[in-house]
């Protein structure tokens, strides 16, 4: 998947890529990010084995710069917008995964702050959309962006967090997380409480989703 924006390329994950997939993730959420939530290798080789359209690497002239990682669930779960470790399944692990399901969820999106500048976001999201395109059964792809400015915005405004997303929407206010999702061409589709534990966005996620014609 040539992306060609700055020398950045995406492309499938790999098995061989794991070990540089754990260590980005760690340089990327750092505490108060919940620590918890680490990916394991088994968790890895299972999702890279099962579906490894939905597992996107970006490099930057060979050197890897960032990752998605996303599974694969069905539309009754889609729609009930749940928060994230559902989306994953983690009593068994992976117990969401719907091999047959159509939509793409992103579960993590890290991009090394090194390569800053080079289109890493960008080529990530764009191989989102290849991915979605080339695979029949799926018709989008989503997220749950962080809302990292609605702590700081409600303590002066007292204003929702729907309120808050509608406005970034609208070019009001700019949050750094939702506001990059939108600008590669995502869409705004609902607020989810309780999505993640983050301070920041008082534990809201911005639920955004990219279909196919």
């Amino acid at each position: 998947m040539n992306n060609n924006y700055r020398q950045t390329i995406s492309r499938q994950a790999r098995i061989t890529d794991i070990d540089h997939m754990i260590e980005l993730h760690d340089i990327c959420f750092k505490p108060p990010f919940p620590q918890e939530i680490r990916w394991s290798v088994d968790d890895l080789e299972f999702i890279i084995s099962h579906f490894p359209e939905g597992q996107i690497i970006a490099e930057v002239e060979g050197k890897i710069a960032g990752h998605i990682i996303a599974s694969r669930v069905s539309e009754k779960h889609y729609l009930s917008h749940p928060p994230l470790l559902e989306y994953a399944g983690t009593n068994p692990p992976w117990c969401n995964f719907d091999e047959k399901g159509n939509t793409m969820w992103i579960l993590e999106i890290a991009a090394d702050p090194a390569f800053k500048g080079c289109g890493v976001a960008r080529a990530l999201i764009e191989g989102c959309k290849e991915a979605v395109t080339s695979e029949p059964k799926l018709v989008r792809f989503g997220g749950g962006a962080r809302i990292p400015g609605y702590a700081k915005w409600k303590a002066g405004t007292g204003g929702t967090p729907e309120t808050y997303c509608r406005e970034v929407v609208e070019g009001q206010i700019f949050d750094p997380v939702l506001g990059p999702f939108l600008k590669f061409g995502t869409r705004f589709d609902g607020v989810v409480a309780d999505y993640i534990m983050d301070p920041d966005s008082l534990n809201f996620g911005a639920s955004v989703i990219w279909e196919k014609a």
